[in-house]
């Protein structure tokens, strides 16, 4: 807009409107090639003239109306780049060469790693602007009501959109392992130091000075003494308690509780079994919600035709990629085993089905020695 109030489309026309934009743009950055601080010298945050302005609901009405009015009566101007309903993109169906990428991210890697200061700035400035938006929200006292409003609006967007398996399955190890290679980074740490021998191997106090004189060398006080002797029988009774009956039913009613208050039962896993069990007439009963236990382990099914047989449902996350996070090398027999060895010892037969077994029903009717024409 000039100062007139109106549009260089309006004062000098179409054509010469787009020739002096297109000499503003030239002129704009040929000053700033010349005088690159002029960029940084421009105000911006609290100093920039519309910080914490805007356009009020009616301005911003008018401002659209204006818009489309304007593209309506000038037709040529729309046409001449602006993207119009059934036009085809220009790059549909193009893929960038992947030489050009890694080249690409290899320039953008170089840059990082040769301006570690701009980097930094960068990163401050971008940090400060987000730091000082919620700061101002929380000295006006709306930023819960902003919060709100924006978790609302995320929840919104994604209701109704149901993920594929292959998406969630996605998802499921995004969260467990957010660091792909942090495995393969511990074994060759472990590799590294294998055959490494401590500094203090073999060394005594009476043989080394450094030994000789830390503090742990130091005899303890009659104080310390009887701390550690009232906290290690303590913990022998604490250790004897952990095995009795009144704990053990404690923990029993504490799980059943949480799974009480976060409705979680039965789960979709656990929900398919039972649609499985009503089509095919399995004599098995639901009883993952705490009406059943055998020790401290609470079965998801539990046989009804008076034979001691138990169903787990285990999901892949909880019993088999969160604990692979500190044991790479468990697997879903290992798993298994521990699992029937538990139930076992109380004289029942455990059958263990595995979530992404549930969509093949004939290998779940064969874990279960049912057969079917």
């Amino acid at each position: 807009m000039s100062r007139k109030g109106k549009t260089y489309e309006e004062m000098y026309g179409v054509e010469k409107a787009k020739e002096l934009r297109k000499k503003l743009s030239v002129a704009q950055k040929k000053s700033y090639r010349e005088d690159p601080n002029r960029i940084n010298d421009r105000p911006s945050g609290k100093d920039h003239p519309m910080y914490g302005k805007h356009h009020s609901s009616e301005t911003r009405k008018e401002i659209s109306v204006g818009i489309k009015k304007f593209y309506k009566e000038n037709t040529d101007y729309r046409n001449s780049g602006m993207f119009k309903k059934g036009q085809v993109p220009w790059n549909k169906g193009k893929k960038v060469p992947r030489e050009q990428i890694e080249t690409q991210r290899a320039s953008l890697k170089r840059w990082y790693i040769d301006n570690p200061e701009e980097v930094e700035s960068l990163h401050k400035k971008q940090n400060n602007g987000k730091i000082d938006f919620y700061q101002n929200l929380r000295d006006e006292g709306t930023y819960n009501e902003y919060m709100d409003k924006k978790n609302k609006k995320s929840s919104e967007s994604m209701n109704g959109i149901k993920f594929t398996p292959d998406h969630k399955r996605a998802l499921s190890d995004a969260h467990w392992s957010k660091k792909p290679g942090a495995y393969e980074i511990e074994r060759r740490i472990g590799v590294a130091n294998e055959g490494h021998v401590a500094w203090n191997k073999g060394l005594t106090k009476e043989t080394d000075e450094r030994l000789a004189n830390s503090i742990a060398s130091q005899p303890h006080s009659e104080e310390w003494n009887n701390k550690v002797s009232v906290s290690l029988q303590n913990s022998e009774i604490r250790q004897e308690y952990y095995k009795s009956p009144e704990f053990l039913k404690g923990c029993s009613n504490g799980a059943i509780a949480a799974r009480k208050a976060k409705k979680i039962y039965p789960n979709g896993p656990e929900t398919k079994f039972i649609k499985l069990c009503e089509e095919y007439n399995l004599p098995y009963k639901y009883v993952g919600n705490g009406d059943f236990w055998i020790k401290n382990r609470n079965p998801d099914f539990l046989n009804i035709n008076g034979e001691k047989k138990v169903v787990e449902i285990d999901g892949v996350y909880w019993h088999l990629k969160r604990l692979q996070k500190d044991n790479p090398s468990l697997t879903r027999e290992d798993v298994e085993i521990r699992e029937m060895d538990h139930y076992k010892q109380y004289g029942f037969e455990s059958i263990i089905i595995w979530e992404d077994e549930l969509d093949n029903e004939s290998l779940v009717l064969k874990k279960l020695g049912v057969t079917y024409d």
